[in-house]
């Protein structure tokens, strides 16, 4: 799932979402908006945080391969 999804269908502003992880609102914002990939690490905070709904798979390229 895509983290714009997740934060839609879980109610949960960008903020929160970033305060969560432990990166600032612009960091989160790249991530959402795909101009950024977190780092491995983060993308497993990440799953953790959405409780497996946005895996760190789902910030793969989507035309890589």
């Amino acid at each position: 799932m895509k983290l714009a999804e997740w934060l839609e269908q879980s109610g949960t502003t960008i903020t929160e979402f970033a305060a969560s992880v432990g990166v600032d609102t612009s960091t989160a914002h790249n991530w959402m908006t795909r101009r950024r990939t977190p780092r491995l690490e983060t993308a497993i905070e990440i799953e953790r945080v959405t409780k497996g709904k946005v895996r760190p798979a789902d910030f793969a390229s989507e035309t890589a391969g």
